[in-house]
C-alpha cells in the first residue's frame, strides 16, 4: 500500500504543478514528506519538506504555511537537524499569527498547531 500512496501523492503533485496550483502542488509533497518521515527516510523527508514550503510560500493564507513549514520543521527534527527544525518551527509559529488576507479561501487553513503536521484532521 505505501508504494500505492507514494505513487498517488507523486501523481497528485504532478497534476497540481501542471496546473499552477501552489497550494495543491504544496499538500502533496506535504503527503510524500510525512510518507518518508514515517518510512525512516529522513533525507527525503527533507528535501520534499523543503520543496512543499517554496511550493507554499507565496500563498494568501498563514496558516497553510504554517501547515507547511511545520512539515519541514518535523522532517529536520527527525533528521536530527535541530538548527533547521527551530527555524522552520519559529517560521511556522510567525505565520499562523498573522491573520490571513481578505478573499483568501484555502482548505489547508484548517491547520493548527496542537493537530501537527503528522496528525491530519
Amino acid at each position: 500500500m505505501r508504494g500505492l500512496t507514494q505513487h498517488y501523492y507523486a501523481h497528485s503533485f504532478r497534476l497540481a504543478a501542471e496546473a499552477g496550483d501552489p497550494e495543491l502542488s504544496a499538500t502533496a509533497l506535504r503527503g510524500l514528506a510525512v510518507q518518508c518521515v514515517d518510512l525512516g527516510y529522513r533525507a527525503e523527508a527533507v528535501q520534499l519538506g523543503e520543496a512543499c514550503v517554496e511550493y507554499g510560500r507565496h500563498l494568501d493564507t498563514p496558516r497553510a504555511v504554517a501547515y507547511y513549514e511545520a512539515t519541514l520543521a518535523n522532517a529536520a527534527a527527525q533528521d536530527d537537524d535541530r538548527r533547521m527544525a527551530t527555524k522552520h518551527l519559529a517560521m511556522s509559529e510567525t505565520a499562523i499569527g498573522k491573520p490571513a488576507a481578505a478573499g483568501a479561501d484555502s482548505w489547508a487553513a484548517h491547520y493548527s498547531p496542537g493537530r501537527g503536521p503528522t496528525n491530519p484532521a
